[in-house]
């Protein structure tokens, strides 16, 4: 079992900057009910961390970013056209919403959620942009080569 990090190593792990495991690799975007994981790295290769894209079959708007490390640790998720979400002060967000990792919320996912910054996302309703704003917010240096948005290059 890995110990969680605490919040100063969550927040470090975070800032690391990121790349893909194997830039020659082409992933397509899974729209209509798919998933996807992208293996990542930290530039020194010490760390391993993965990207997660989930859609929703029914309402191909709705999806989820997520940046996870050490295979279960979710850093930070985008959830983006669900349901509003109730944090543990029974204070509800709206969709879209931001996750991040607190420590002592255990491992899956962060039990608080946060409106989304607009100064790192500009345009939510458009999931291809909103993907390239959350690997930039994640520092995420090289994308996966040619995503697909909803069936087109």
């Amino acid at each position: 079992m890995i110990d969680l990090p605490t919040q100063e190593e969550a927040d470090d792990l975070f800032n690391l900057v990121k790349e893909l495991e194997d830039e020659n690799k082409l992933y397509r975007f899974p729209y209509t009910g798919g998933k996807l994981e992208v293996p990542l790295q930290s530039i020194d290769k010490s760390t391993k961390f993965s990207l997660d894209i989930h859609t929703n079959s029914l309402n191909l708007t709705k999806c989820t970013y997520q940046k996870r490390v050490y295979t279960s640790i979710v850093l930070a998720r985008l959830d983006i056209n669900g349901p509003r979400h109730r944090n543990p002060n029974q204070d509800w967000v709206e969709c879209p919403h931001l996750h991040l990792y607190r420590e002592g919320d255990g491992p899956g996912t962060s039990k608080w959620a946060f409106p989304v910054p607009s100064k790192h996302f500009k345009n939510l309703s458009d999931i291809g942009e909103t993907l390239s704003n959350f690997l930039d917010y994640c520092n995420i240096v090289k994308p996966p080569n040619h995503y697909y948005y909803l069936g087109v290059l």
